[in-house]
């Protein structure tokens, strides 16, 4: 008789694992909602808040029948602003959009060289260079989708 090996002695057996958070599943629905709707707090904002990821927040809100505001409703309401960087012409001051006066003037002077001189758009930001005119950053440089961006948030509303 051979002398075998005792059984499955030649393999090897890994086992994985998942990671398992059980602050998620103990979240309160009613702190979040309130977070989010009375606070006006953005998704991420709570997930930092409750130390969670911004993907279960997300869900226990839609889980709630909270439905979330797409791309320009939250984001650019001027009550409740929560870009990081406000359109040119206006600051963030306590969340809230108000207008900037010194980058109003520039926005002023644009879509007056549009309207009322016929400039194009190309023409426009060579002029403000040309004048020195300094945009956010403090560079004298100015593009043409600034320009163009520019003019079309502010035609008709100065």
């Amino acid at each position: 008789m051979v002398d075998q090996p005792e059984c499955c002695t030649n393999y090897a057996y890994y086992v994985d694992y998942i990671e398992f958070y059980p602050k998620v599943k103990l979240l309160d629905i009613a702190k979040i909602s309130d977070f989010y709707l009375k606070q006006g707090r953005s998704a991420s904002q709570i997930a930092r808040h409750f130390g969670v990821s911004k993907t279960s927040v997300l869900a226990h809100l839609h889980n709630a029948g909270i439905r979330l505001e797409s791309g320009k409703g939250r984001l650019t309401n001027p009550k409740n602003y929560r870009h990081s960087t406000p359109p040119y012409g206006y600051g963030v001051r306590d969340g809230k959009l108000v207008t900037n006066r010194l980058e109003l003037r520039v926005c002023r002077t644009i879509v007056k060289l549009i309207d009322r001189q016929k400039l194009t758009v190309s023409q426009v930001f060579r002029e403000l260079e040309k004048l020195g005119v300094k945009n956010r950053t403090g560079n004298t440089r100015w593009d043409h989708k600034a320009v163009k961006k520019i003019y079309e948030r502010w035609k008709g509303k100065i």
